[in-house]
């Protein structure tokens, strides 16, 4: 029985980057504290109360992960400590819990006080919840780590055996194109591991160190994934596609150069899905706290595989899904502003394929454009695209986005509502896909450090030097919020 937490650093809308040595000698020196290898340190207290602290490897950390064995008031009163201590913000993330009446608890993340609310990142859309004492904090870990316990003995039972069943059909659907033995020596290793450790940390400490050869070529089945490091992903999914005997992938690396290597990575996964799809395959994403694992399999599993992620309580999806996912948000928000630009006589035919309302009076609605690939340079269509929303009486914005990216399409959603109108009404957004565009934005002087943001157009359709991202508004987003910000920043009327 295990139960997770975290405790990140954040200041002013940005993680808060700590010194990773400092914060282990911290932890070193308290008298409960043993250190089991280096940055991982167990705690034990006379009342019972246990848990593992682990310090990131860099050297600039964010965030300390907690795994609680035993959780006591005496226990309870540390975490409180150090969270005074470090200016630190408690995450529950233990999943999908289900209560009573089986509706999803999402993690909720505390602070200790109210002003601390306003320093969390917009990205973060779990319910938030202020701790001013300890006691406040025991009170709710208590609760939680019961339910937990319960959800984990009616899901595994008390000899664990569905959790051993569940995670050997996963492992079954990982490992498929390896040998039968070699199947065989890999769950042994695994199923030790998988009640004190998890399912995904037992899956990570064995797959990821496979080395196994197979006619001269070692097996590769589990992808780690490093945002960071586009190549890092590409070679390993190379390597997973000699693995299952596709042939080898090669990836267009239209991504290979963005400016934001979470992107890069992100275009790679879906390009290495994308060529796996003609072979009946899908690629999965497993997330485990802030770090990210992959597979492969068949298409006509990949309902099956996310079912056995439900009862695990892992958290993955297919990136086939997330795709899709965003296809349908866009596709909603368009819908809405149809039928809200019909319904006040704004437009008179709205086009199926971009969301832009075109009008036929002075009087104008939402305009965005999305600025798909083509021959003609970036600058020279970001040009064309700024003149034309001059010539309409526009100001033209480029607005940077992305289909993976939440608060990107949150905020398109507002941008549609009453609220934003009268700020929507003067403007043209010209709107580039990271996914498409993210390698050649130096080509019109841009080099954004978050997503969603707006820029200034210059005529010659370089960007000019007004800029404001997503870190400006709040969250959730809000239509007026947003079009203040836009009306400041801009210089609207």
């Amino acid at each position: 029985m295990r139960f997770s937490l975290y405790l990140f650093a954040f200041k002013h809308h940005q993680v808060d980057y700590r010194n990773g040595d400092e914060l282990a000698s911290t932890l070193s020196a308290h008298e409960n504290i043993n250190i089991v290898e280096a940055r991982r340190f167990d705690y034990q207290h006379e009342d019972g109360g246990r848990a593992l602290f682990s310090i990131a490897a860099d050297e600039n950390v964010s965030s300390i992960d907690v795994t609680v064995f035993q959780l006591t008031k005496g226990l309870t009163d540390y975490l409180f400590e150090l969270q005074q201590q470090w200016q630190l913000v408690l995450i529950d993330v233990q999943g999908d819990v289900k209560t009573s009446n089986n509706e999803d608890e999402h993690p909720i993340i505390f602070v200790l006080s109210q002003a601390d609310v306003e320093h969390l990142p917009s990205d973060y859309h779990s319910p938030r919840c202020v701790l001013e004492n300890k006691v406040m904090l025991y009170d709710y870990l208590s609760t939680s780590f019961t339910a937990w316990q319960r959800y984990r003995d009616q899901v595994i039972g008390r000899g664990n055996s569905q959790l051993i069943d569940d995670s050997k059909c996963l492992f079954e659907l990982i490992v498929a194109p390896l040998p039968l033995m070699l199947r065989q020596q890999l769950w042994a290793k695994i199923q030790p591991k998988l009640v004190e450790h998890g399912v995904e940390d037992a899956f990570h400490d064995v797959l990821s160190s496979l080395d196994a050869q197979l006619n001269g070529q070692k097996q590769w089945v589990w992808l780690q994934v490093d945002v960071r490091d586009h190549n890092e992903v590409l070679w390993q999914a190379k390597a997973i596609a000699k693995t299952l005997d596709l042939g080898e992938f090669i990836d267009d690396e239209r991504g290979k150069n963005d400016l934001l290597a979470d992107s890069a990575c992100l275009h790679a996964l879906s390009g290495f899905d994308l060529w796996l799809s003609q072979f009946g395959r899908s690629f999965i994403l497993i997330e485990n706290g802030d770090t990210y694992f992959g597979f492969v399999v068949a298409d006509e599993d990949v309902d099956n595989t996310l079912g056995l992620f439900k009862r695990l309580s892992l958290n993955g999806q297919a990136i086939r899904h997330i795709a899709d996912d965003y296809a349908a948000a866009v596709k909603k928000s368009l819908d809405e502003a149809k039928a809200m630009a019909t319904e006040k006589g704004l437009i008179s035919e709205f086009p199926t394929d971009y969301p832009i309302l075109k009008q036929d009076t002075a009087q104008s609605g939402v305009m965005i454009i999305p600025l798909e690939v083509s021959k003609t340079s970036l600058k020279n269509s970001v040009a064309e695209q700024a003149n034309n929303a001059l010539a309409l009486g526009r100001i033209p914005l480029i607005c940077l986005s992305a289909p993976w990216c939440e608060p990107c399409q949150d905020m398109f959603v507002v941008l549609h509502q009453q609220g934003a109108q009268s700020v929507m009404q003067q403007i043209a957004i010209i709107l580039l896909d990271i996914e498409d565009w993210g390698a050649h934005l130096g080509s019109i002087d841009i080099q954004p450090s978050c997503i969603p943001v707006f820029f200034d157009v210059n005529v010659d359709g370089s960007a000019g030097n007004n800029s404001v991202n997503g870190n400006a508004w709040g969250e959730p987003a809000d239509a007026i919020e947003i079009a203040g910000i836009l009306r400041e920043t801009f210089g609207l009327h």
